[in-house]
């Protein structure tokens, strides 16, 4: 997944705070797979991290329609897909 999007430019358009640590959630969450592990406390606190950040983003009206909010979004739906 990871290849396929770097070849789209999905994370050069990845400019939110939230959305950069819900990525590396993912990678985090990846590489302890890769290992054989269970799920890392660090994988963990980014994503917690993560879903507090766009939270407050989206009670804010102006903030909740920005492309960060949207990438950050797609970024939490590539992470979801991953676990499956």
């Amino acid at each position: 997944m990871f290849k396929t999007m770097s070849k789209i430019g999905f994370f050069r358009t990845v400019a939110d705070e939230a959305g950069f640590r819900q990525i590396l959630c993912t990678s985090s969450s990846h590489m302890t797979r890769l290992r054989e592990g269970t799920e890392t406390a660090e994988a963990i606190a980014l994503s917690t991290e993560a879903i507090r950040s766009i939270n407050r983003r989206l009670t804010d009206p102006t903030l909740a329609i920005s492309d960060g909010v949207i990438i950050t979004i797609l970024a939490f739906a590539c992470h979801a897909v991953s676990d499956l």
